[in-house]
C-alpha cells in the first residue's frame, strides 16, 4: 500500500483500517523487521523525508521527518507489527480506527497511516519536549504540577472514553510533556491494534489487576494506570511491585500517600488503585471531575512544603465481613434548586407549587439510578448530589428549566432558579441508614444559585471546565456571565447553562449580572467556600 493522499487536518477516514487489514493478511507475524536498513537520515518513504531519529521503543522507531507535499515537519513512526490479531481482537481494531480520528488538545494528532515495502508506518504531529518517563528531574513531582499534568491527561482520556476508546497501555512513556506546557497522550489504542499487548513485554507495574488475569478491560483499566502514575509522580515510588505480569492477589495492598492539606486527594488516589475495579471511579470523566477540584484547592494552598511522603501500607479494598464506613468524602456534581418567593405564598399555593416542582424535578432525573444520587429536600429548596456522571446534572438542570419555562402560567406563577457546582461533599449515613450530604460542594452550589435570576441555571467555573471536556456538544450551551462576589467577598466566575434553543441565539441572550438578583433562599449548608 502506498502513502495516502496528503490531508492537512487529520487522517483520512478508513486509512488506518486499510493498513491494519493489509498487515493482518501478511504471513509474517513480525512485520516491520525491514525498517532498520531503511531508516537513516535522508531516506525517503513515500512523501516523507526522514531527518533524524527522535526516539524508539517496543512499538517502533520515531523519526523527525518532512512532509514534502504539505511542507511541514512531522513525526514518522516506523511500526514493528506484533503477532497477527485474532477474531476476538477485531473490536480493538475498530476502536483503533475511532482513536485515530479523535481530535483533542491533549491527544497527539494522527495525520496519516500507510505501508511501505519495509512495513507499516504512522505519521503524527511532531512534539517538542520529553515524555513523563524521561523528565530531567527524576524525583517526585510537586503536588500542583502533578495535578496539572494529571488533569490534562484526564481531559484527553475523558474525551477518548466518551467515544468508546480505552488506552490500555497508559504509562509515563505515553504521556508527553511539551515545551510549551501542553500535555499529550500518545499511542491511544494503536499498540494493541498492531499486535503489541502490554503483558508481552511492557511494564507490568502499570497494568490493572484485570489485565494481568486476562479478564475484560474497560475505562477503569485506564483509571488504575492513572492512579499508578499519580502515585509515582507524588512519591517517586510505585504502589505495587510485580514480576513477570503475574496477577495481583485480592489481598494485595499499596502504601497510601500523604498529601498535606488534601486528605481527600490522597483517598481518591487510593480509590483509583483499588484491586477490584468496582471500587474505582467509573471512567476518566469522574477522575477529571475530582482532580479539577483538587487542583483548585492546591492553587489556593500554595504552602511551602507540599512534598508527599509514603505512609505505612493500608488496605484499599473492603474485605468481606467488614462493615461499610458511616461516612465518606467524594467529589460530586451538585444541582442546587429553589422555588422563588416560596415563603411569601399561602399554605395552599405552597402546596400546589411544591407538588408541581417535585413532579418536574423527579421527571428530569428519572434516568439517574437512586444509588447514584442523594436528594436533600428543604421545602422550597432542593439539592441533588450526583455521584456518577456529571452529564446527569446537566440533563437534570435542563429538564427542570425546560419544563418550568414551558408552563403557561399567569404573572406571579411558579418560577425557579438553579446552580451547578463540582466539589467535595461528605456523605453521611444516619442512624436509620439513610444517606445525607453536607460540605463545601453543597455550599458553593447554593452560592452560585443565589446569583441566578428566575428560570435561570448558573454553573461554577469548575463545573463548566469539566462539562467542556465531556463533549463538544455542551460548549454552545454555556455562556460566561461574569464574576460575582459572595457575602465573604470571594469571587465566583459563573456561566449560564441555556436550553439548546436559547443557545442558538448567541451570547446576547445571556442576562447580565448587573441586573438585580432575587433574594437568596434559606442556605442548604452552613459551610463556606475554602
Amino acid at each position: 500500500m502506498n502513502a495516502a493522499t496528503a490531508v492537512a487536518d487529520g487522517i483520512r477516514p478508513g486509512a488506518l483500517s486499510e493498513v491494519l487489514e493489509e498487515v493482518g493478511r501478511q504471513p509474517d507475524p513480525a512485520q516491520g523487521t525491514g525498517w532498520p536498513t531503511a531508516l537513516e537520515p535522508g531516506a525517503v518513504i513515500g512523501r516523507f523525508e526522514l531527518l533524524r531519529e527522535v526516539g524508539q521503543g517496543g512499538f517502533g522507531v520515531v523519526y523527525e521527518a518532512r512532509d514534502r507535499e504539505l511542507g511541514r515537519l512531522v513525526a514518522f513512526k516506523a511500526v514493528r507489527a506484533g503477532a497477527r490479531r485474532t477474531v476476538r481482537e477485531e473490536r480493538l481494531l475498530c476502536e483503533a480506527e475511532t482513536a485515530a480520528r479523535l481530535s483533542h488538545p491533549n491527544i497527539v494528532t494522527l495525520f496519516d497511516a500507510g505501508r511501505a515495502a519495509q512495513g507499516p508506518y504512522l505519521v503524527m504531529e511532531l512534539l517538542r519536549g520529553c515524555t513523563l518517563a524521561r523528565r530531567p528531574d527524576p524525583g517526585p513531582v510537586p503536588v500542583r504540577e502533578a495535578l496539572r499534568i494529571a488533569v490534562e491527561v484526564a481531559k484527553g482520556l475523558a474525551h477518548a472514553h466518551a467515544h468508546g476508546v480505552v488506552h490500555r497501555d497508559l504509562t509515563p512513556g505515553n504521556i508527553f510533556l511539551c515545551e510549551d506546557g501542553q500535555v499529550k497522550v500518545l499511542d491511544l489504542g494503536l499498540a494493541h491494534a498492531f499486535g503489541h499487548r502490554k503483558i508481552d513485554g511492557g511494564t507490568p507495574s502499570y497494568m490493572a489487576p484485570e489485565q494481568r488475569r486476562c479478564a475484560p478491560e474497560d475505562e477503569r483499566t485506564d483509571v488504575f494506570a492513572m492512579g499508578v502514575i499519580l502515585f509515582e509522580m507524588l512519591t517517586g515510588e510505585l504502589p505495587y511491585r510485580a514480576e513477570g505480569g503475574k496477577a495481583l492477589p485480592d489481598s494485595a495492598t499499596a502504601p497510601g500517600v500523604d498529601v498535606p492539606g488534601q486528605p481527600a486527594f490522597a483517598e481518591f488516589i487510593s480509590q483509583m488503585l483499588s484491586i477490584d475495579p468496582v471500587h474505582r471511579p467509573r471512567d476518566a470523566s469522574e477522575v477529571l471531575s475530582a482532580l479539577t477540584v483538587f487542583a483548585q484547592d492546591a492553587e489556593r494552598e500554595r504552602t511551602a512544603d507540599l512534598r508527599p511522603r509514603p505512609v505505612p501500607h493500608r488496605r484499599l479494598a473492603k474485605r468481606s465481613g467488614e462493615h461499610p464506613k458511616s461516612e465518606r468524602t467524594c467529589v460530586c456534581s451538585v444541582l442546587s434548586t429553589e422555588i422563588l418567593r416560596y415563603s411569601e405564598q399561602s399554605v395552599q399555593i405552597q402546596a400546589g407549587w411544591k407538588a408541581r416542582f417535585n413532579a418536574r424535578l423527579a421527571s428530569s432525573i428519572r434516568d439517574v439510578p437512586e444509588a447514584d444520587r442523594v436528594v436533600l429536600d428543604s421545602g422550597g429548596s432542593v439539592a441533588i448530589c450526583f455521584l456518577g456522571d456529571p452529564e446527569a446534572a446537566i440533563s437534570g438542570a435542563l429538564g427542570l428549566l425546560g419544563s418550568v419555562a414551558r408552563e403557561d402560567t399567569p404573572s406571579g406563577g411558579m418560577r425557579v432558579r438553579a446552580g451547578l457546582h463540582l466539589g467535595p461533599v461528605k456523605l453521611v449515613k444516619d442512624i436509620n441508614g439513610n444517606l445525607n450530604a453536607l460540605g463545601e460542594g453543597l455550599s458553593v452550589a447554593q452560592k452560585v444559585m443565589a446569583f441566578a435570576h428566575e428560570n435561570q441555571v448558573l454553573a461554577s467555573r469548575s463545573f463548566h471546565e469539566v462539562a467542556n471536556c465531556l463533549s463538544a456538544a455542551y460548549r454552545p450551551l454555556f455562556a460566561l456571565v461574569g464574576v460575582r462576589r459572595d457575602e465573604l467577598m470571594r469571587e465566583h466566575a459563573v456561566y449560564e447553562l441555556r436550553l439548546p434553543e436559547a443557545a442558538t441565539r448567541g451570547p446576547e441572550s445571556t442576562r447580565s449580572l448587573s441586573e438585580e438578583s432575587p433574594p437568596s433562599a434559606m442556605p442548604l449548608d452552613a459551610g463556606v467556600e475554602a
